[in-house]
This record gives structure tokens, sequence and C-alpha cells, in this order.
């Protein structure tokens, strides 16, 4: 059974139709990376999966069941205490970090744990800190976040979704917005969680994180997934010609010979 899934999802805005019938499933400890030209959906799926913008047609499933209550013409209705239940369950990490400036970094990955999780200050710091030391970070826990590097914060970003204890974690973009000198230690994180078996969702250009740490790769077009494989179906032996577009247009990652 998959941990998170949609099907045939669409979404629109205003006269724009941005996710045409979209079906993707992720099996629990897979990393499943979304690769597509800008404009081609692959930030409206991740919003999508966790409610943020609410589909206009489809379905919804966390472990199996079906979010929201149907409506008489179709739709569904999602109650806001299922949407906070949901968001618990599935943690985003955004391309801007998003951190509280006036609150350190622990503060920042406690605030969730006390105002969500009802913590106690004692445990909710105990946990914060097992984060940062996960993310490479405990001697940074009583700086705020305006004393650290871009790649810094983006990691801080990540241990207060693993605070949460998420079913699946999705990554919007998470590298960038960094200096490319920041990019590395935010990707060795996010294989780190892939190794350890974290169930991940990942928008991304990084064709190198893409061939190496993803198991399936899903390649977008125009709001409908024109292909997903294997890193090595899809990277190196792709077969519409738009996702050999794309990858001809991004040089920066050079692919092993076929």
């Amino acid at each position: 059974m998959s941990v998170i899934a949609v099907r045939n999802i669409h979404k629109r805005f205003g006269n724009q139709d941005v996710l045409k019938g979209i079906d993707l499933s992720v099996a629990k400890g897979e990393t499943v990376v979304l690769l597509g030209s800008s404009g081609s959906g692959k930030s409206t799926i991740l919003r999508t999966l966790n409610l943020l913008d609410l589909p206009d047609e489809g379905d919804v499933f966390l472990h199996g069941n079906k979010l929201g209550q149907p409506r008489p013409d179709g739709t569904r209705r999602y109650r806001e205490g299922e949407l906070r239940s949901l968001r618990r369950r599935v943690g985003m990490v955004f391309q801007h970090f998003n951190l509280f400036p006036h609150l350190t970094v622990e503060e920042n990955i406690m605030i969730g744990l006390r105002r969500v999780l009802n913590y106690s200050i004692t445990q909710a710091r105990e946990k914060a800190r097992h984060h940062l030391h996960h993310v490479g970070l405990a001697e940074k826990a009583l700086a705020f976040p305006d004393t650290l590097s871009g790649g810094q914060r983006q990691r801080v970003a990540i241990a207060r979704a693993l605070a949460m204890d998420p079913d699946v974690m999705l990554f919007d973009e998470a590298t960038s917005a960094l200096d490319p000198e920041r990019v590395s230690e935010v990707l060795r994180t996010m294989r780190q969680l892939s190794q350890e078996g974290t169930t991940m969702v990942v928008v991304t250009h990084e064709l190198g994180f893409a061939y190496n740490v993803a198991d399936r790769v899903v390649f977008l077009h125009g709001g409908r997934i024109l292909e997903q494989g294997t890193p090595t179906e899809i990277l190196l032996h792709p077969t519409h010609a738009p996702t050999r577009e794309f990858l001809h247009a991004h040089t920066e990652f050079r692919l092993p010979s076929a």
C-alpha cells in the first residue's frame, strides 16, 4: 500500500489548467524525484499532496484512506481538522526556509512540537537537539537564523519538518535559493534521509541527485506525467522529445554514457 497517492488530480488557476489528470503513488521508503520545465506542474503536485492547494477534481489518499467528504457535485470537502492532521503527517521543505528570525534555531524547531503536539519544553528541546544533530547542526542550537548560511538554514528547516515525525517528506526546490557552494550540504542531508528509508517526494533540477538517489524519476510536461521509471530509464534512455530536450538543456551534470 502506498504512503501517499493522488488519483486523476486536476487543478486550475483561473483559466489555466495546471494539472490535467495526475496519478501518482509513493511507496513506503521510496524516493521519487519530479522533473520538468518551469510551469509543468511539479510544485502544484507537491502542494496537492498535502492539500495546500485543494484539487478541483480527483482524490488524495494517505495510507490508502481517501481524504475529504464527497459533495453532491462530485468534488470533495476537507475539514480543517483533517487538513491539520494531514499536514502534520506530511512534512514539507520549501524553497525559502520560512524560519522565524526572532527565535533561536532550536526554538524554531520546538514551536511546532509545543503548539501542535503539546510537548513539554524539556521534551521539545530534547527532540529539537536530536534532529539538529541528525542534520549536522548540533552546535547551532542557540544561534539565530540570520547568523547562518543559506545551506544551514535549509538544514534547520529539514530538522523542523523531521521533528514532527512525518510519514512522508516533500521537498520543493529545496536547493534553488542557495549559493552553489551551499547546495551540496543540503543534498547530502537529503541523500542521507533517503538512505535511512525516509519516504520522500522531491522537486528538483539537480540531475545528479535524481540519478544517484531517486528510486523513481517522474517527468512532467504540460500538467501531465509524460514518462516515469528508474533514473537510468528516464535520464539515460528517455522516450519522449520534451524529456530529451529538458535533459539536453541541463548541462551542469554530466550523466554517465548510456
